[in-house]
């Protein structure tokens, strides 16, 4: 049985030649199926190129997205910082603040001051008092902390996650308001906390430079302060300070911090020692057999300044103790706490 064929006639408008081309069914059809697997092939090609353009512009677009909000992270990230560091200053502010009140607050003296006394502008019964500020200031501390855990995540997570974009964008958005607010508070907050420490400091300064200690630590009160018969002459006369009677050369301490002012010899008053504790208040001690500062030095609540001694106009050994406020003597034992 002959197979089927297929035969194409070739002729040309010049010549009155006529060719036959035969080609069998099969290679027909061999032609045919390799004309569709090109299209195929090529349609598919088509395809996968669209589809590579368009995953393209969407990775443009997600790359686009993902630099905002690594920029919008970036901000956010620093406004965190800013209050780490403002909360960090707030801290350590707050230690310092408590650990001047913490201080002075064992202290309970019996008054600082009297009309006759010394009139500063701070009552040190005032600085016993815990800064009314701090107790809020450190309530807040611990959930700004907190906070600052919860976003910690930020760092760590990779933008390139299949996130919602919008939702991530509005978390940061919700996150930099939230940050802003701290800002704001922590403002507040270190304000608050510089008020406290510099008020502090300054009450601590008057505590420091008020004499509130007794000068002779072993020594007995013998003469107090006002008109009393003079032990010379035997008329009422003004005593402007206090004897503390001790035991020949007992150290004698200064009652606060100062800088000496006088050291020497007068008469009636022996060997001399004046200290200059600021805000008006001055301190003398007399009849020293022996003194241990020099002019101009600096000298601490609790430093020994002098020996107790009989010099000058004395009728035994003691110490003559005077507290002069602008230039006024007044009663040393309203500034004594023990």
């Amino acid at each position: 049985m002959s197979q089927k064929s297929y035969t194409i006639l070739l002729t040309s408008n010049s010549s009155t030649d006529v060719r036959s081309v035969t080609i069998s069914k099969a290679w027909v059809h061999a032609i045919l199926s390799v004309v569709v697997v090109a299209l195929v092939i090529l349609f598919c090609i088509l395809f996968d190129y669209i589809k590579v353009l368009s995953s393209h512009k969407q990775t443009n677009a997600l790359l686009s997205e993902n630099l905002i909000l690594k920029q919008k992270f970036s901000m956010v990230e620093s406004k965190l910082l800013s209050v780490e560091k403002k909360l960090k200053r707030v801290s350590n502010i707050s230690a310092k603040v408590e650990k001047l009140s913490s201080m002075y607050s064992t202290k309970t003296p019996k008054t600082i001051a009297s009309s006759k006394g010394i009139n500063l502008s701070e009552n040190i019964h005032q600085q016993k008092r815990p800064v009314e500020a701090m107790g809020p200031l450190q309530a807040s501390l611990s959930p700004m902390q907190m906070f600052f855990d919860k976003l910690k995540f930020f760092k760590k997570a990779p933008l390139a996650k299949k996130y919602d974009d919008e939702k991530i964008s509005d978390q940061i958005e919700q996150v930099d308001q939230r940050v802003i607010a701290l800002l704001k508070n922590s403002d507040k907050q270190e304000l608050v906390a510089l008020n406290s420490w510099e008020g502090l400091s300054r009450k601590k300064n008057i505590y420091d430079s008020t004499p509130n200690v007794k000068p002779v630590r072993s020594g007995w009160y013998t003469s107090p302060f006002g008109m009393r018969t003079d032990p010379f002459t035997g008329v009422q006369t003004m005593h402007s300070g206090l004897d503390i009677a001790a035991a020949p050369g007992t150290p004698i301490y200064s009652p606060a911090d100062g800088v000496v002012s006088y050291v020497g010899f007068e008469s009636g008053y022996g060997n001399l020692v004046t200290i200059d504790h600021g805000y008006g208040v001055k301190t003398r001690y007399a009849h020293n057999s022996e003194v241990f500062v020099k002019f101009g030095q600096k000298i601490e609540r609790g430093q020994k300044i002098a020996a107790v001694g009989n010099t000058g106009r004395s009728s035994g050994y003691h110490l003559h103790y005077e507290v002069r406020v602008n230039g006024l003597a007044v009663n040393p034992k309203n500034y004594i706490f023990d």
